[in-house]
């Protein structure tokens, strides 16, 4: 699974070839239960490769930085691991009449630290 932050705000998420999730980073948060990491000063965006364990930078000049080895990127793997979660917390976002109370997103997995948050309570 193919994980991208895009400098124009969007989340996506493709899985052998086929977008299985796109939307805001607003929405996304809403979905996920997390915002996604802040990048590094310079980056305008982050590709995360599950099968494969590379993480990208992209910076504006579209020069890509990869973090050097394989290494498991914690927020890539949750969202991997949640997408099925995520894609149903945005159907029935979408669903709700307008006006409707929010749905609960489903929340990150347990012990994920996002932007300083810890997140402890995991709700699908």
């Amino acid at each position: 699974m193919r994980i991208k932050l895009h400098p124009d705000g969007l989340v996506r998420v493709n899985d052998g070839g086929s977008t299985v999730y796109l939307d805001t980073l607003e929405n996304f948060a809403r979905d996920f239960g997390a915002a996604p990491p802040a990048l590094p000063e310079g980056m305008t965006m982050l590709t995360y490769d599950s099968e494969t364990k590379v993480l990208t930078y992209t910076d504006a000049k579209g020069n890509a930085h990869p973090v050097e080895g394989r290494a498991t990127f914690a927020f890539g793997e949750n969202v991997a691991g949640a997408i099925g979660a995520i894609g149903q917390a945005k159907l029935e976002r979408e669903a709700a009449p307008v006006g409707a109370p929010e749905v609960a997103p489903a929340a990150a997995p347990a012990g994920l630290r996002v932007a300083g948050v810890r997140r402890d309570i995991a709700r699908f």
